[in-house]
């Protein structure tokens, strides 16, 4: 065989041959995207990263030492079994007795940090300003579903996902639905953050996550329980309605 026939046969199999691979390509369907994950606080500190700071900066990311020319005071407001407590600073360094009181602090309780200073500007008169921030400490122990992630991914997908009709989730849509988890490991504040723009998809995921069974409730090393907050969402994470979440996926 010639180059020329050659060359005829190997076009002409590819003419058969692409609308057969392109057919095959827009058979597959691709499964329905969901996650489940955990809404944090604005602002929150495992109780190792609260250990291991050592100036403002590593407690919050609203706080810039360029702003500052001129500390007037850092103070540290906590609660000591029931009581409020202040402790001193005169910089954004941490000091040992500041350190102290927020390791010590009551364990459900928020910490809040309290600076006074003279800004960074060229301004004439330059009056002091403050800044503020709270945080508070995660939990050791999550919320758990009964038996695991695994667990729940196979509840959401059999009571949820498998019943959506088709055409729902297209191009960015997304739904959003957000629960907590309460001490007791029961449902509360159920709810549509972010809405399928389809009734009936809505009605069935709130359904899906009101049936739920008891979960494992959230708790500290020391014992306590407490609430966390969840989302349910379903559809395509791309949407900016993620950002508004304040969860940390698992990329």
């Amino acid at each position: 065989m010639d180059t020329y026939q050659s060359l005829v046969l190997r076009l002409t199999l590819a003419i058969f041959t692409l609308p057969l691979l392109l057919c095959a390509q827009v058979g597959k369907i691709k499964p329905l995207n969901f996650e489940v994950n955990q809404i944090y606080p604005p602002l929150s500190h495992s109780s190792k990263e609260l250990a291991e700071a050592k100036t403002l900066m590593d407690l919050s990311p609203y706080y810039k030492p360029a702003w500052v020319r001129e500390f007037l005071s850092v103070d540290i407001h906590t609660t000591q079994d029931g009581k409020p407590k202040i402790t001193n600073g005169k910089n954004d360094q941490i000091t040992a007795a500041q350190m102290d009181a927020l390791l010590t602090a009551d364990i459900l309780t928020e910490r809040a940090v309290l600076v006074k200073y003279i800004p960074e500007n060229t301004l004439s008169q330059n009056e002091h300003k403050e800044l503020k921030f709270t945080f508070s400490i995660d939990p050791e122990n999550k919320a758990e579903f009964p038996g695991g992630d695994k667990a729940l991914k196979g509840y959401i997908q059999e009571r949820a996902i498998s019943k959506i009709a088709k055409g729902v989730f297209e191009g960015f849509a997304l739904a959003a639905i957000r629960f907590t988890i309460n001490e007791k490991g029961n449902l509360e504040n159920v709810y549509v953050f972010e809405s399928s723009k389809d009734e009936n998809t809505d009605a069935l995921l709130l359904k899906a996550i009101h049936e739920m069974p008891a979960w494992l409730p959230a708790s500290y090393g020391s014992g306590e329980k407490v609430k966390q907050e969840y989302v349910l969402t379903v559809g395509n994470t791309d949407n900016c309605i993620m950002n508004l979440l304040n969860i940390k996926r698992d990329l």
